[in-house]
């Protein structure tokens, strides 16, 4: 016999045999495994799972740096269990766990959540949507792709899609995008959407919404999601209508896209046209919690929309108009089905990804060194951005991009300016006082003519 087994004699004669091992409780087990996978934040009342490097070597395929929700947290806590020979993790396994790790998510501070577009001083980072979790870190120095950075998360919906990798294609230019949109590149309509396509990077200013105005045959639609499509695609399912007929679906649908876009607008009410003044810039949605009297949840709203209409819609107040940029297309010379505008589209999307991630990274080198525009704009930041741009464009940065961007925005919002002016009682009258007046000076911005008229005398 040998010394152990002499050893367990001794014990089990003297009544200290040893006890079975204890099984492990399947819940710690479980959470212990979350918490080695996870770090838990929360923002404007919910809570967040953002995935660590060791997630992939425990067996979950999560992306590192972006916000997992509880709904799916679930589905990873069963799928866990059952790599780990877990036999069945129940539904009170799964809300337990759950709890635990809520607990350790609202246990710090909170933690702000971007969606699609990071934009913080010096740096922006755009979430490319896809699987592997890489995104385009774009500062004064240039691009490049990387994963997502230990200081930055995102959230991602259903809405959220894939971008391709940006990549410098030959020949292909911001101006590329003018050809699969049929439009002139020189054009004032194009500039401002190109602006506006821009300045969709910078989220954390104020960025003027968008409205395409043409007759039936303009292919507004197609236009509109394939300008934002550069770096938000939208397909024909983001193209939302019926805007202002239930704000809260509205609200709802700005706070899933980072680009909101709504089709056919022909009228809105006066709340309605509030309620896109502040999606614009900047709002809350209040809800109550599920499940809960007195417990609510706050999520911040800012969005650059996109709209389409036959003319401008009815009832839009001035605030309104000022944070949109209107700009009436023709119909194209050869209509074409979306299948093949599409298909163009795709094939130069990469490099003009790249055209736009230039861009934002010469307006970041800019800004410091470009004052803000003076005079009037309807969105000043937005103004500043396109100054930049404008200096890069002239300084030779920027092959392909359509130089003069700020002053089709000027002249876009001096034509705005005389739309309400005209629509008002007081601004008709004195719109025709000034028509008799005599001209002092004419000028040209955005291929439109503009007559400057003299103005002597008193208010009264």
């Amino acid at each position: 016999m040998t010394a152990p087994d002499i050893l367990a004699e001794l014990d089990k004669a003297a009544g200290l045999a040893a006890e079975p091992p204890r099984k492990e409780n399947p819940v710690l087990k479980l959470a212990g495994a979350m918490r080695e996978s996870f770090r838990f934040v929360h923002e404007a009342g919910r809570w967040y799972a953002v995935p660590l490097e060791s997630a992939w070597d425990n067996g979950i395929h999560a992306r590192p740096g972006i916000a997992t929700g509880k709904a799916e947290m679930r589905r990873i806590i069963v799928q866990y269990g059952r790599s780990e020979k877990i036999a069945v993790v129940t539904g009170t396994m799964a809300d337990t766990v759950l709890l635990q790790l809520e607990a350790d998510a609202f246990a710090g501070h909170e933690t702000p959540l971007a969606l699609r577009f990071r934009h913080e001083p010096g740096r922006v980072v755009l979430d490319l949507g896809r699987p592997d979790g890489k995104c385009v870190i774009i500062t004064a120095s240039g691009w490049k792709v990387e994963p997502v950075p230990h200081d930055v998360t995102f959230r991602r919906t259903h809405a959220v899609k894939p971008l391709p990798e940006p990549e410098r294609q030959p020949g292909v230019t911001m101006a590329s995008l003018a050809g699969v949109l049929a439009l002139d590149p020189d054009g004032g309509a194009f500039r401002c959407m190109a602006g506006w396509v821009a300045g969709l990077a910078f989220a954390g200013d104020d960025r003027p919404g968008l409205l395409l105005t043409g007759a039936p045959g303009s292919a507004k639609s197609t236009r509109l999601r394939l300008a934002a499509s550069v770096a938000e695609p939208s397909g024909t399912d983001a193209l939302g209508g019926a805007f202002g007929r239930n704000h809260g679906d509205d609200e709802v649908r700005a706070l899933r896209r980072a680009v909101p876009l709504y089709d056919n607008v022909s009228a809105v009410s006066g709340t309605t046209s509030d309620l896109l003044c502040t999606i614009v810039t900047g709002t809350a949605r209040e809800g109550r919690l599920l499940y809960s009297n007195d417990d609510m949840s706050t999520a911040e709203i800012k969005r650059p929309i996109g709209m389409t209409a036959v003319a401008t819609p009815a009832g839009l107040r001035p605030d309104a108009l000022r944070r949109l940029i209107i700009c009436e297309v023709e119909p194209p010379a050869r209509m074409l089905g979306d299948a093949t505008v599409q298909a163009a589209f795709d094939a130069v999307h990469p490099g003009l990804l790249a055209a736009w991630c230039d861009a934002v990274a010469a307006v970041l080198a800019w800004l410091p060194y470009v004052p803000p525009p003076g005079g009037y704009h309807g969105v000043p930041a937005h103004a500043h951005v396109l100054a930049a741009l404008d200096a890069a464009v002239a300084r030779g940065d920027l092959p392909g991009w359509p130089g003069g961007l700020l002053d089709a925005y000027a002249a876009n919002a001096r034509q705005v300016r005389q739309q309400v002016a005209s629509d008002d009682v007081l601004g008709s009258a004195l719109l025709a006082l000034l028509a008799r007046r005599p001209v002092a000076w004419t000028g040209t911005e955005a291929g439109r003519m503009f007559e400057f008229r003299e103005w002597e005398g008193t208010a009264k």
